[in-house]
C-alpha cells in the first residue's frame, strides 16, 4: 500500500469512527428522554391557561392533549397519580392540540372543555370526556352526549351550550393548536416539562421526569 493510500485509509476510519461517536451521542440523549433544546416560552403560563397543581410553582408540565386520543386517556392514571402525590410541587398546564383530520369529534369535545371551565369545572369536565372517551368517539353528533355530561356537573346547561358552540371556544381552542406547531408538536399527547420537550417510551418515564424536576434545585 503506498503512502497515499494509507493516509486516505486512514482519513476515512477516522471519519467513520468520529460518525459511530455522533450516532452514539444521539441516542443516548434520546435515551434520558428529553430533547436538550430549552423553549421557555412554552411553559410561560398564561391567564386562561387550564392549570391543575401549584400555578405558582417553578416546576411546569405542559400536556397538548385531544380528548378523542387514545393514548392521551393512556396517559392520565399516570397525571392523576403525580397530581395525587406530588401536586402541590409542580404545576399541569393542559393544551389544546385536537387532530380533527382523524379525530372528528376532537375539536368539539375541546370547545366543550372550556365551556366547562367557564363555569369552573374545566378539570371534572376533562376527567368526564377521557373516561367515556370511547362511547362519544363514535357519536356522529356528540353535542347531545356532551351536554348530558354538563348536566351531571350541575353545569348551567343553556350557559354551557352556548359557549360550547362561541366563535369565543373556537378561537380559544384554535389558539392553543397553532402554538402547538409552533413549538413543534405533530402528535399527542406532547409533554414539554420546564420548555423542554419529552420523549417518552413509557408512563413510568414521564413519572420520573416530573421527580427528577422537583427534586433539582430550583
Amino acid at each position: 500500500m503506498t503512502m497515499a493510500k494509507k493516509i486516505l485509509f486512514w482519513a476515512v476510519t477516522l471519519i467513520v469512527i468520529a460518525a459511530a461517536l455522533v450516532g452514539l451521542a444521539y441516542w443516548g440523549q434520546k435515551s434520558t428522554g428529553t430533547d436538550t433544546t430549552v423553549n421557555e416560552e412554552v411553559s410561560v403560563i398564561k391567564s386562561d391557561d387550564q392549570v391543575a397543581g401549584n400555578r405558582t410553582s417553578k416546576v411546569v408540565l405542559v400536556e397538548y392533549g385531544d380528548f378523542q386520543c387514545p393514548a392521551c386517556a393512556s396517559f392520565e392514571p399516570t397525571i392523576v397519580q403525580l397530581l395525587k402525590d406530588q401536586g402541590d410541587k409542580f404545576a399541569l398546564v393542559f393544551r389544546h392540540f385536537p387532530l380533527i383530520q382523524t379525530h372528528k369529534n376532537a375539536q368539539l369535545a375541546s370547545q366543550a372543555s372550556e365551556a366547562a371551565g367557564k363555569q369552573g369545572k374545566f378539570w371534572e369536565y376533562h376527567d368526564l370526556l377521557y373516561k367515556n372517551q370511547t362511547i362519544w368517539a363514535s357519536i356522529s353528533d356528540p353535542t347531545a352526549t356532551f351536554t348530558e355530561y354538563a348536566k351531571t356537573l350541575s353545569l348551567n346547561e343553556a350557559q354551557f351550550v352556548a359557549d360550547m358552540q362561541s366563535d369565543a371556544a373556537k378561537e380559544r381552542v384554535n389558539r392553543d393548536a397553532s402554538e402547538g406547531l409552533r413549538y413543534d408538536v405533530n402528535s399527542t399527547p406532547t409533554f414539554y416539562l420546564n420548555g423542554k420537550k419529552l420523549t417518552l417510551r413509557s408512563f413510568d418515564e414521564l413519572k420520573l421526569a416530573v421527580e427528577q424536576a422537583i427534586g433539582s434545585p430550583q
